[in-house]
């Protein structure tokens, strides 16, 4: 069987996570160098192929997705008359990883390079360092596309799993532009924008808002926090009818679920700076709302965030909309008018472009 099997060993996954303070320093005082995610990330892949004095190292960075159209070309098959994603790391002339779990989304490792996004959003606060030397390189600005790249794979991906496009493009016959209508629908968003803010600890608060929720059903509500990542985790923790410990098969309560799932479609999330924009995401929420406050950043750095990231809205205080007139207000993203007001404000708003306005906190009742 050895002489006629080819044999692949592949890891998973790491096996000793970084983000374990106890297994990072026991790892890095046995290395004798800090343990980096560089290192936690680099999985072997030994691929025997019986019969042949192949002795080959290949440093193209590459992940499981690869290995169909590797093995398939060991086989013989030069090109595959079939849908498969992945490439063949034997003649490709250079490979990129989207990193999303451990690191930001937006991360990547690329041939020599690995890139760690910046966790507050800013990409010229990410490091990058050669992944063979250790050594950090200081200008990252060459990797900015390779950043929108990586981002956009891991996006591509979410999209065709949420949205089941194989099956609506081969079994269904849709192309992508009817799809993308049926997606879509005419879900513009409304020029007044009711804004509820819950502590992120108010359990009662919480309830309320569920309640709200489920007597208003055509209702889409902005919600802010002091914490909006950790309220909208316990949102689907308390809500979602999903149980069991972790690490185990969850049982889900359909009909709870389904609530559950209803509600979640309305929330906009309000996040006050672009920090903890992707962490949103990966709890699902797709339209997000942005409050900025301009002095925080620079025109290039807004431009960017929204360039990358095409958040659902831009909210701005009235001083920063007057000064963004130029800016924001004739790009393609939606700006809001936020926080106190007076009427002639809010017209004068309206004629420089704004969509609409962010009403003040609204009861739950």
């Amino acid at each position: 069987m050895y002489d006629d099997s080819i044999i692949v060993f592949y890891g998973d996954h790491f096996g000793l996570s970084k983000s374990d303070t106890k297994i990072d320093a026991l790892v890095s005082d046995w290395l004798g160098y800090e343990y980096t995610y560089d290192n936690m990330l680099n999985i072997p892949l030994i691929i025997h192929i019986p019969g042949t004095e192949v002795n080959e190292k290949v440093s193209i960075a590459g992940g499981q997705i690869d290995l169909m159209p590797t093995l398939a070309y060991l086989m013989g098959f030069e090109t595959l008359d079939t849908i498969y994603l992945g490439r063949n790391l034997l003649t490709a002339k250079s490979g990129l990883v989207p990193i999303q779990t451990h690191m930001i989304k937006g991360s990547f490792i690329k041939d020599e390079v690995v890139l760690e996004m910046s966790r507050d959003g800013i990409f010229e606060n990410s490091k990058a360092w050669n992944r063979y030397t250790g050594e950090e390189i200081t200008d990252t600005s060459p990797y900015f596309k390779d950043y929108v790249k990586a981002k956009e794979m891991v996006e591509l991906n979410t999209f065709y799993l949420y949205n089941d496009i194989l099956r609506r493009v081969y079994v269904e016959n849709k192309d992508m532009d009817a799809i993308l209508r049926q997606l879509d629908g005419d879900d513009q968003p409304q020029t007044k924008m009711q804004l509820f803010y819950l502590k992120s600890t108010d359990e009662v608060g919480l309830g309320d808002f569920v309640a709200y929720m489920k007597q208003h059903v055509d209702k889409k509500v902005l919600l802010s926090s002091d914490d909006l990542h950790a309220l909208l985790t316990h949102f689907e923790n308390t809500f979602s009818g999903v149980s069991g410990e972790p690490g185990t098969i969850k049982s889900v309560d359909q009909a709870v679920n389904a609530d559950y799932l209803q509600i979640k479609s309305r929330i906009i999330p309000l996040l006050d700076g672009v920090t903890g924009y992707t962490k949103l995401e990966y709890l699902g929420y797709t339209d997000i709302m942005v409050r900025l406050k301009i002095m925080d950043y620079t025109s290039e750095q807004i431009r960017e965030f929204i360039m990358v990231n095409d958040p659902y809205a831009i909210a701005l205080d009235y001083t920063d909309l007057k000064s963004q007139s130029n800016e924001l207000l004739r790009g393609e993203t939606p700006v809001f008018l936020y926080g106190e007001r007076t009427e002639w404000q809010e017209a004068l708003a309206k004629a420089m472009g704004a969509y609409g306005c962010v009403d003040s906190l609204m009861p739950i009742n």
